[in-house]
């Protein structure tokens, strides 16, 4: 398979492939175009997007989702000649919200090896409705000779990429083309100059796919609405009085009704550190990966209990105690599930530190883990030891089961609101307590002596004082973190 991109770049910059998570530096050309050539795979799907490397070794990606491609068995000869996706104004309409939700599109992804000699077309289209669809017409048979009524209908592929496999045994070597979009009845050629396309010889066995990046529609730049609303303010009677995931479906209900497209939630972690109300704050995280137990709904709770005014307090001890009734009861049904042993295996890098901190902050009465004697100081070898410990093993798949439990029930209110055309947008806190998951186990990237904050303002006289410990930048950089 031979990869081309054009790309102009200055001294001591470099174009990488990342192939099936494999980077390739590309070898320089000219007249800005990079190249290189890799075996033909064992396995039949290809993923792969392009980065600039920095001489000072930063990096800059490609906007979007990477090219995925289908191989057939019978090794051929590729040649893809690609163009540089995102980093313009239109940037932010190949991102999730406009892909998978306002412009969402069955997939259909690019297959290589349709025909004997092929060529495939594959273009990047933002703002593509549902009910539209792309053609191509060009200057020969195969491309309809400009007639509309011949156009050829384009498949659409992941993100905001079409495509179409041409049969190019009979293709002449200069192609021009367009491409149409449809609505309906109603058409709308592309402005500007046609597409010019001289093509090389495809010999038998091969397939020569060309990418355009843009193309010159009429999208317009549309505005869309919104809300911004932490979780907990979103009080039912579904829950005990502070909100949970599954009053997320009802926010989203009354955004459609409202016309609002996107739906922004204040952060989601973990923060239950005095397990008091001061854990109300949602920009205070003891971890960067888990979810906040209090956002759990417990369908048993809404019968049993309703306060008519939020008590954080009252309904921390009343949801950790159902909380508790639940995995006794359905606990290891649930864990014996493909689904939960899934969701384990992919996170069990930070599930399993995570529990271990819940479980020591039990066991010693504080998240300060300065004061856990011999667990003060973390070890890749204490969520093991844990975990096969008859004490706390069953409390370490506890704190398994509640994570489990929230990332089911955000994932349902997630797929509810795409499919509702709601957009859910999230946000992340600048740092992390300094009584955290991650202080304790990399006090090393933090300046845990510091602490951030801002200058004073038109909002504070005095400035601001947010209590979390600064990044260790030096210390990160040389363990090349991001």
């Amino acid at each position: 398979m031979h990869f081309f991109i054009n790309y102009h770049t200055v001294f001591g910059q470099n174009i990488c492939l990342i192939l099936n998570d494999e980077i390739i530096r590309m070898d320089y050309v000219d007249n800005g175009w990079w190249k290189t050539e890799v075996p033909y795979p064992a396995r039949n799907t290809v993923r792969y997007k392009y980065f600039l490397q920095n001489a000072d070794n930063t990096k800059i990606h490609e906007t979007g989702d990477y090219r995925v491609v289908y191989l057939p068995e019978n090794e051929r000869n590729i040649m893809f000649h690609d163009e540089w996706q995102g980093n313009d104004d239109n940037s932010p309409f190949m991102t999730a919200p406009f892909t998978k939700v306002f412009f969402h599109h069955d997939d259909f992804p690019t297959e290589v090896g349709l025909y004997y000699n092929e060529l495939i077309i594959r273009v990047t289209a933002l703002q593509i409705r549902k009910d539209e669809t792309l053609l191509v017409s060009g200057n020969c048979e195969e491309l309809g000779c400009w007639e509309v009524s011949k156009a050829k209908l384009m498949s659409h592929d992941f993100g905001c990429r079409w495509h179409i496999n041409v049969n190019a045994t009979n293709l002449p070597n200069h192609i021009e083309f367009k491409i149409i979009r449809k609505h309906g009845d109603d058409i709308e050629w592309e402005h500007g100059d046609n597409h010019i396309l001289r093509l090389p010889l495809i010999a038998d066995n091969e397939t020569f796919s060309i990418e355009l990046a843009s193309l010159n529609f009429n999208y317009g730049k549309p505005k869309y609405k919104g809300v911004a609303v932490p979780v907990f303010s979103l009080r039912s009677k579904n829950d005990c009085g502070i909100g949970d995931f599954s009053d997320i479906k009802k926010l989203v209900d009354w955004a459609v009704s409202q016309g609002l497209s996107f739906i922004q939630l204040l952060p989601v972690n973990d923060t239950t550190s005095s397990k008091t109300w001061h854990d109300s704050y949602p920009y205070a995280p003891v971890s960067v990966m888990a979810l906040n137990p209090m956002y759990l709904h417990i369908a048993e709770m809404q019968n049993d209990t309703y306060l008519q005014y939020v008590d954080y307090d009252t309904v921390y001890r009343l949801k950790s105690h159902y909380a508790q009734r639940l995995f006794e009861h359905d606990g290891r049904r649930v864990m014996e599930s493909q689904s939960y042993r899934n969701f384990f295996e992919q996170n069990a890098e930070w599930l399993k530190p995570y529990a271990a901190f819940c479980v020591l902050c039990d066991k010693y009465g504080t998240t300060d883990y300065c004061r856990w004697s011999d667990f003060s100081t973390y070890s890749q070898n204490i969520p093991d030891m844990l975990e096969t410990s008859e004490k706390y093993c069953l409390r370490m798949k506890y704190y398994y089961f509640i994570q489990f439990l929230l990332d089911s029930q955000l994932r349902e209110a997630y797929t509810y609101a795409h499919s509702h055309g709601v957009a859910l947008k999230g946000d992340i806190p600048i740092g992390v307590i300094h009584d955290s998951v991650e202080t304790w186990m990399y006090p090393q990237y933090f300046n845990l002596d510091g602490q951030a904050g801002a200058p004073p303002d038109f909002f504070s006289e005095n400035g601001q004082n947010w209590g979390f410990p600064t990044y260790n930048w030096d210390n990160m950089a040389l363990m090349r973190l991001r």
